[in-house]
């Protein structure tokens, strides 16, 4: 539909939310090609929040195919852009992504890091995932993270 319209951020947020739906499913695979092709319309359209979002989408996919550099990379990369943009929601969640992908490499003390300044980002902002946070911050602790 958003084809047929011809609009271009239309496409980019369809396709952003399927990879999205296809990642909730465990299909990978398949997210990343939606998001790839999100992202790539963020970028043509220089619309630099989509290109944030697109990447941090593709970090967690990335963490779920075990390509852990190239995750590293987007979430790095969205967490920063989504700052400067001063998106706290999206920044949260990124930074929950990087807690995950250094949880999953037994990196727990750089994990909690991460959890602690998104736990911060929800104190600040009164962020709907505060529980998920403080939950991470329990299981990073139970796997010898200090703090």
């Amino acid at each position: 539909i958003a084809e047929e319209i011809q609009s271009k951020q239309t496409q980019g947020i369809a396709l952003q939310s399927l990879g999205v739906a296809y990642s909730e499913r465990g299909e990978y695979e398949e997210a990343w090609g939606y998001l790839r092709r999100s992202f790539a319309i963020a970028q043509e359209m220089d619309d630099y929040s989509g290109q944030a979002a697109a990447m941090s989408n593709m970090g967690i996919v990335l963490t779920h195919l075990k390509q852990y550099d190239e995750a590293q990379t987007c979430l790095e990369a969205a967490a920063n852009m989504l700052h400067q943009l001063g998106e706290p929601y999206g920044e949260a969640m990124t930074l929950r992504g990087l807690a995950s992908l250094h949880r999953e490499l037994e990196q727990f003390e750089i994990a909690m890091d991460y959890c602690l300044q998104g736990l911060s980002l929800c104190n600040s902002f009164g962020l709907p995932m505060l529980d998920e946070f403080v939950q991470l911050r329990h299981e990073l602790q139970q796997l010898g993270a200090s703090r």
